[in-house]
């Protein structure tokens, strides 16, 4: 009963995330979603389910979702202003090196943030450094070199799902 449970569980998640990311439901996405994800179901449901499903994988799950949220919007809110900044007549550019605290202490954690901070526009991960909890972030428009303030722009809401994710 509980592989048949989780078999559900994983077609349901990959038809929700599939039609989700097509942007429409008609009968051809709901078709072929369902195709996908019932093969996707044969071939990882050993793979993902090695014991039963928890409630505390249900939770990671909702953080993960609450992570792409936040990472879209970032994603959203700087392509907006880098685009504004391009098309400016006179753009105010401040490069600069800043140092970003984080609290993550799991590997993947900081991997994962450093590569959002990179992904979004106008911000590059130079350096993390794991000793220190700090990145080292290219910041092409700076508003402030101190690294508490520069952490609420530049990483904003994505610590805490990450932190819930990993730990």
């Amino acid at each position: 009963m509980k592989k048949i449970i989780n078999k559900l569980t994983l077609f349901i998640l990959i038809l929700f995330l599939y039609i989700l990311f097509t942007g429409r439901i008609n009968t051809l996405t709901i078709v072929t979603g369902t195709l996908a994800s019932f093969i996707l179901v044969a071939i990882f449901e050993k793979t993902i389910f090695k014991g039963r499903l928890k409630v505390r994988d249900i939770i990671k799950l909702s953080y993960i979702f609450l992570y792409i949220y936040y990472f879209i919007k970032a994603e959203i809110v700087s392509h907006i202003k880098i685009a504004k900044l391009i098309l400016s007549k006179n753009p105010r550019i401040y490069p600069a090196i800043v140092r970003v605290p984080f609290e993550l202490e799991d590997t993947y954690g900081i991997a994962l943030l450093a590569s959002s901070i990179t992904n979004t526009p106008g911000t590059l991960t130079l350096h993390a450094d794991r000793t220190r909890k700090v990145l080292y972030v290219h910041w092409l428009t700076a508003y402030t070199r101190d690294p508490n303030e520069a952490k609420k722009y530049i990483v904003g809401k994505l610590e805490k799902p990450i932190r819930n994710i990993f730990g």
